[in-house]
């Protein structure tokens, strides 16, 4: 397995009062201030998909997660309410964490799909496409639907 990239080029989290006075003036428009937050914050995002999600997926899904959670934590920095009294690390761990699970969710839900251009093995041990295999009158045809496709 590939190291993992931890984000140690990443730049390092600001302070709180920092933070407070980003938000102070992205909130009357400054988009400079906007881009500092999500660049500071970068690095959490490699953190909770190390953390949290690294040993559960494909190496190549990696980067996949690092995308989802770079969005999330621009989410975070554009819904972020100063009022409130919390960190903007704590809410945006967990808006990261959340979109993050959703993609997750949502593609183990679709990996249940199969693709007429699948190839699967017939009675003769022969490997065919799904799409040959529908216009096929044999008893296979209609076993692999009922023992694949609807887990019977």
């Amino acid at each position: 397995m590939e190291k993992f990239d931890i984000g140690d080029h990443l730049l390092p989290p600001l302070s709180k009062e920092d933070t407070k006075k980003l938000f102070e003036s992205y909130q009357k428009g400054d988009q400079i201030a906007r881009n500092k937050l999500i660049e500071h914050n970068l690095k959490s995002v490699y953190f909770i998909v190390y953390k949290n999600f690294y040993k559960s997926v494909r190496y190549e899904e990696i980067e996949d997660l690092l995308s989802i959670g770079t969005i999330a934590l621009i989410k975070a920095v554009e819904t972020y309410d100063l009022s409130k009294n919390f960190e903007f690390s704590t809410y945006s761990v967990k808006v990261i964490f959340n979109e993050i699970l959703m993609y997750l969710r949502t593609r183990k839900k679709w990996n249940n799909l199969y693709s007429l251009q699948q190839i699967v093995v017939d009675s003769h041990e022969t490997p065919i496409m799904l799409q040959d295999m529908i216009s096929d009158q044999s008893d296979f045809v209609e076993d692999f639907l009922i023992n694949v496709i609807f887990n019977k």
